[in-house]
């Protein structure tokens, strides 16, 4: 019998978070060793209010960062803020939806994360393709 899997039963809870005004070098970092692909973005009230990927950072940030050919402006792209780059008002579901509509929306929206938020718009959770790979990978 098949039942109906709901996205709080595969999605992450303990997330790493970024604040607007965070720089991309926090973000690099958090990426690296958190060992992620996306960091939510949210405010005091830990409301969503966008999403960065490693993409993100990456396609932002001076190929000489980090470089012996490193200059003043290649460390300036550095300190540019998370809310300038990242995407503002991110495709969200809750964690009542089902699995399968979080994989039907990945889809049509062609993402590869999800943040779960409350009705509040609280952040609470992030499903990720992986994370639905390994639920068809266990059926």
């Amino acid at each position: 019998m098949n039942r109906t899997r709901h996205v709080s039963e595969i999605m992450s809870r303990e997330l790493v978070f970024l604040r607007p005004d965070d720089s991309l070098k926090r973000a690099r970092e958090l990426l690296s060793r958190a060992h992620v692909h996306h960091l939510p973005v949210v405010d005091d009230g830990n409301r969503l209010v966008g999403i960065i990927s490693d993409r993100d950072v990456s396609s932002q940030l001076s190929p000489f960062v980090d470089t012996p050919s490193e200059r003043d402006q290649d460390r300036w792209s550095l300190r540019r803020r998370v809310d300038s780059v990242m995407s503002a008002d991110p495709v969200t579901i809750e964690d009542t939806d089902s699995v399968r509509h979080a994989a039907r929306l990945m889809l049509a929206e062609g993402v590869s994360c999800l943040p779960i938020v409350d009705p509040a718009g609280v952040l609470v959770g992030l499903v990720t393709s992986n994370d639905l790979l390994h639920v068809l990978a266990a059926d």
